[in-house]
């Protein structure tokens, strides 16, 4: 019997990759959050602007990145995502890198 490559990738073996490759974007998003910041954003706003407004809802963080992006700023879609998630979480590694308190 002669094995197709379908018949050896089949779903079931598939599946391990793509949790592999979600769970990388995921891990890969959080690694990003303060560079992101940095290029973004320091250079209209310095850190202590962006830092001091945390506790605002992912919402509200849309609200205001889109509101720059209005104005010109250079923000893909997935950096408009990766810093709305980032400074709603407040414990997240890069945010608090960016911010010093790491």
């Amino acid at each position: 019997m002669i094995l197709s490559i379908d018949n050896f990738y089949s779903m079931k073996h598939r599946l391990p990759l793509y949790l592999f490759i979600i769970l990388l974007v995921g891990c890969n998003a959080e690694t990003d959050c303060g560079q992101v910041l940095h290029d973004k954003c320091l250079s209209c706003h310095g850190s202590a602007t962006t830092c001091t407004k945390l506790g605002a809802s992912k919402r509200q963080w849309l609200q205001t990145i889109d509101a720059m992006i209005t104005l010109k700023a250079d923000v893909s879609p997935q950096e408009r995502s990766t810093l709305a998630s980032c400074l709603t979480q407040t414990d997240s590694p890069g945010l608090r890198r960016f911010c010093g308190s790491d």
